[in-house]
């Protein structure tokens, strides 16, 4: 609430590893608290405003939409977390099922959020280096004699069940389609057991991942830093490292350079990805971040900045509007 007294300043929270787990058992909680208090206040405000243009009850109920959400961090970042993906899904399905849009450069006078898939920025942000050995293979060795007793115990919910208590549907949410709502309830639909997530951080699961970041590789060829794919794109947008300048069909949301070795970089929404929400995963190239720990670096900075703190090339704004 102090940094928000200053309307330029913004709060931002970042937590590596452990920390990065700490965090998120610490603010996901409040932070839901007070997006669904922040979205009664403005519903009720609308609505009084609605029968009364200068309706006083309209005017206390968007102070204390705005108040509430000044409570919470404009952005909160997970380096190489060490929880498990049940963590971060708590969070994503309850960001799922209000449909929830987080759009900070949107003008707090403004009557909800804009369906501009330009205006969406992220409130969390996981991040997690490819060559992370410590949450891709330290982690899972380190879950699963746990894993073994919660399956035998029948504690982990599962698909295909009948029991709705039991069953472990996920839902995906993407306002950026004709179609934001689906479900993924099968094996061949991608789904997977609660088990899963029990045994993988949550920006390594596929399924979870919003983004993914390309690495130039050729002249006119990059490649997908989580799974090796290949991708043909202009000269002119590599050369450039413009964003405006790539396939709009790629929907490439951001683009750096390396300061040092001038490789350029591109975050892209994950194709036909099931998380739109406003909480971001993402695997990243062990350029940016070579292993577990070494993660304050020149090369990580300028990719934070760059891709989180530059919309469309303009500075984030510190309003907040749910």
């Amino acid at each position: 609430m102090r940094t928000h007294e200053n309307p330029r300043a913004l709060a931002v929270y970042i937590g590596h590893s452990f920390g990065g787990l700490l965090l998120e058992r610490a603010v996901s909680e409040a932070t839901a608290s007070q997006i669904a208090l922040a979205t009664i206040s403005d519903r009720e405000a609308e609505a009084a405003a609605t029968a009364n243009a200068n309706s006083k009850e309209a005017s206390d109920k968007q102070t204390i939409a705005r108040h509430t959400a000044d409570q919470r961090a404009d952005l909160v970042i997970f380096v190489n977390p060490a929880g498990a993906a049940t963590e971060a899904k708590q969070m994503l399905d309850f960001l799922t099922a209000n449909g929830y849009r987080y759009q900070p450069n949107v003008p707090p006078s403004a009557n909800g959020p804009s369906s501009d898939p330009e205006e969406d920025r992220p409130l969390f942000v996981s991040l997690t280096s490819t060559a992370d050995l410590a949450t891709k293979v330290a982690m899972p060795i380190g879950h699963w004699w746990p894993d073994v007793k919660f399956i035998a115990s029948g504690s982990f919910r599962t698909l295909g069940q009948k029991d709705e208590s039991k069953k472990y549907d996920l839902e995906c949410f993407d306002p950026h389609k004709d179609h934001p709502y689906s479900w993924l309830k099968t094996k061949q639909d991608g789904a997977v057991d609660q088990s899963s997530y029990y045994m993988s951080t949550a920006p390594h699961m596929p399924i979870l991942q919003s983004h993914e970041m390309l690495k130039t590789i050729g002249a006119n060829q990059m490649e997908v830093a989580s799974t090796g794919q290949k991708i043909t794109v202009s000269t002119d947008a590599i050369a450039q490292c413009d964003p405006n300048l790539f396939d709009k069909t790629l929907h490439i949301i951001s683009t750096f350079r390396l300061h040092d070795t001038q490789t350029c970089f591109a975050v892209q929404e994950r194709p036909n990805r099931c998380n739109g929400t406003p909480y971001w995963l993402m695997e990243i190239d062990p350029d940016v971040v070579p292993n577990h720990s070494t993660i304050f670096t020149q090369r990580f900075i300028h990719f934070l900045i760059d891709t989180y703190f530059k919309p469309q090339g303009n500075p984030c704004s510190a309003s907040i509007r749910g």
